[in-house]
């Protein structure tokens, strides 16, 4: 949760700054901020991550308090303690997180009342997905046994993705951890050696301002 929290702080530092009382800063931190009139992301990381939970979501509060913004989630599927800080989030700023509709989980439906706009996010087509792992490959070349190997593989992606862009870059992901891809580990997702990758991010639900 504090790995989470400390992300988010950065990502606020570098978008509006953070207000941060001087007593969280060393002597040297607070003598360079004042001759440069800037504080470096590198000279906060450290002290804030040392702050307890409550006081780092004090921080990401103010900083989203301090005009209007945008959260975009990995997924509302989150322990108890996190569910209570996405509460407090939806208070100070607009959410959009992906959502399993079967999970029906107590501390996930008490979030989902403040997300009445909804929108179900229809799976990709095969020739999209393919043409996602295609660009993946130029930046990311993968080592095949063959051209025909190559294009099993891309057809197995398509099928195995169920058309969700997460899933497709969770295949490549770990089909670049393989020396080499083989026919046998280019086959069917029903066969235990093919990759596979599990993506249960089927709504996006969102608060209208």
């Amino acid at each position: 949760m504090k790995g989470a929290l400390l992300a988010l702080l950065e990502q606020l530092h570098a978008d509006r700054g953070l207000s941060l009382p001087a007593e969280l800063l060393p002597p040297r931190v607070q003598q360079r901020a004042r001759s440069t009139g800037v504080l470096h992301w590198p000279d906060l990381r450290r002290s804030l991550g040392r702050l307890p939970i409550p006081a780092m979501q004090g921080l990401v509060l103010a900083a989203l308090h301090m005009r209007p913004a945008l959260l975009v989630l990995d997924t509302l599927a989150v322990p108890p303690g996190q569910a209570e800080l996405l509460a407090e989030w939806l208070d100070a700023a607009q959410l959009a997180a992906p959502h399993e509709p079967d999970n029906r989980r107590l501390r996930i439906v008490r979030l989902l009342w403040r997300f009445p706009a909804r929108v179900e996010l229809k799976p990709l087509p095969a020739e999209d997905c393919r043409a996602i792992a295609e660009q993946w490959l130029t930046h990311h070349p993968l080592r095949f046994a063959s051209p025909r190997t190559r294009e099993r593989f891309l057809r197995h992606l398509a099928q195995a993705s169920n058309g969700r862009p997460a899933a497709v870059l969770g295949i490549l992901e770990r089909a670049a951890a393989e020396e080499e891809i083989t026919p046998a580990k280019a086959i069917t997702p029903a066969k235990a050696v093919a990759f596979h990758h599990e993506s249960a991010y089927q709504y996006l639900v969102s608060p209208p301002r």
